[in-house]
């Protein structure tokens, strides 16, 4: 019993990080540049913690593709850096730099 429990859980962790285009792999420097996933002329919000509760910190133009994904993420927000900026966006907003 507790081996199948334990492969289920696997299979849904593999499932929501798969899902959530999360990498499984070590990142190297370039691999975890993402862009901004917005309307031309939107503004990405950069909140000071992973929630809408987080104050605004900064925010990121459409198509920006300089942001540097980090490994922390919480449901579905992750930390991000921009130059000056280091603060935390919603996933769903994002898109890996090819």
């Amino acid at each position: 019993m507790r081996a199948v429990m334990t492969s289920l859980l696997i299979t849904a962790i593999t499932f929501l990080i798969a899902g959530l285009n999360i990498p499984t792999k070590a990142m190297s420097a370039d691999d975890n540049r993402m862009c901004v996933k917005l309307a031309m002329g939107k503004m990405l919000p950069v909140r000071a913690g992973p929630g809408l509760r987080f104050a605004v910190i900064g925010q990121l133009p459409a198509g920006d593709c300089s942001l540097k994904l980090s490994n922390f993420c919480e449901g579905n927000w992750c930390k991000v850096s921009v130059g000056q900026i280091a603060g935390w966006v919603h996933i769903g907003y994002l898109y890996p730099a090819k």
